[in-house]
């Protein structure tokens, strides 16, 4: 994880460099993702339980993941901006994350200095060895990391955790009311058919959300309409529509027909008569002049990161990763609570 604490979905706007000519600002996503209330949800491959992970087994993982990511922190400085260090530490939209901060460091020449840190976990959701949901073993893991920033203060974290072949991962960093995540399990259930097609439901409607901007239905989904807020901040004279897929899944995917439940992009909990899950998306956004001129202009940093060039355009795409860790309710209903976003590199 390149930076100390991932923000709240909210942040965005901050690093977006599209430009109108003549018009100021900058551009950010929005766009239909697919209609539908019904996605399919995969089937289940187990109906066992297993014991909850302890916050000491949480700590001796932490400790694991603090020493392999403080290499990679020192690694991707400069002079040498190795991006390849943070497989060691994180996969998923944290490893996608941690390439863009590193590679544009690299071409914007940033020889600013990050600080290693380490966290101390409070409480621990998930299990070592299965997952409700069929897929390898995550965690969720919410604490403090005890010194960070210039201020040297404390600073709460909430982070998602993957068992991957080569060891445990950092999939998600999260931002946001932690207050409201019910107790830890003491054991982990496999999700039934209704649960999971529950589940299938809430993200499919996140999705929808994401790309139309209509939140009804979805609890607290000021994150959302935030988000979509700081990606078109300052730009004026510009459409902005917003696509979303599950992340892992090709291009063209409508997400209003994928599988999701089974897959990296939703992992998923039973916790407290409510189904806890982080849901990951890739989000494509377009932006395009209202009246057909060629004014959006993505500054060269960016541009060599992101693919792109220089040139005055009437039609620029961006690609995003999104994260949301979200209770649903057996009706499906989705609440958010917490989130991150970030941009993301050319494939």
């Amino acid at each position: 994880m390149s930076k100390r604490v991932r923000a709240a979905a909210v942040g965005i706007g901050a690093v977006l460099a599209l430009a109108g000519c003549g018009s100021g600002g900058s551009a950010g996503p929005a766009s239909q993702a697919g209609g539908g209330s019904a996605t399919p949800a995969a089937a289940s491959s187990t109906a066992d339980s297993a014991g909850a992970v302890s916050v000491a087994q949480a700590q001796k993982i932490l400790r694991a993941y603090d020493t392999a990511n403080n290499a990679a922190i020192k690694a991707a400085k400069s002079p040498a901006y190795d991006e390849k260090a943070w497989r060691s530490a994180d996969a998923g939209p944290t490893l996608a994350g941690d390439v863009f901060s590193t590679r544009l460091a690299k071409h914007s020449h940033d020889k600013s200095d990050s600080k290693p840190f380490t966290h101390t976990v409070t409480r621990a959701y998930g299990s070592t060895t299965r997952s409700s949901d069929g897929q390898a073993p995550w965690l969720l893991v919410t604490g403090i990391i005890p010194s960070v920033g210039d201020d040297g203060k404390p600073q709460d974290f909430a982070s998602v955790f993957v068992k991957e072949p080569a060891g445990w991962r950092m999939w998600a960093s999260l931002g946001g009311d932690l207050t409201s995540l019910p107790e830890p399990p003491s054991t982990v259930q496999s999700l039934t058919a209704p649960q999971r097609q529950a589940a299938a439901n809430g993200i499919a409607a996140l999705g929808r959300a994401v790309g139309t901007g209509s939140v009804d239905g979805i609890g607290k989904g000021s994150v959302i309409t935030d988000y979509r807020t700081a990606l078109h901040k300052g730009l004026r004279d510009t459409i902005m529509t917003v696509s979303s897929r599950p992340w892992g899944t090709p291009v063209d995917t409508d997400l209003s027909t994928a599988t999701v439940v089974g897959t990296p992009a939703a992992h998923l909990l039973r916790v407290g008569g409510k189904t806890l899950g982080l849901v990951s998306f890739e989000n494509t956004i377009t932006y395009e002049t209202d009246d057909g001129s060629a004014s959006i202009v993505l500054d060269a940093d960016h541009a060599a990161v992101e693919g792109g060039d220089t040139k005055p355009k009437k039609l620029a795409k961006r690609r995003t990763y999104q994260t949301m860790l979200v209770t649903i309710a057996d009706d499906g209903k989705p609440t958010i609570v917490g989130s991150n976003d970030g941009l993301l590199a050319k494939a």
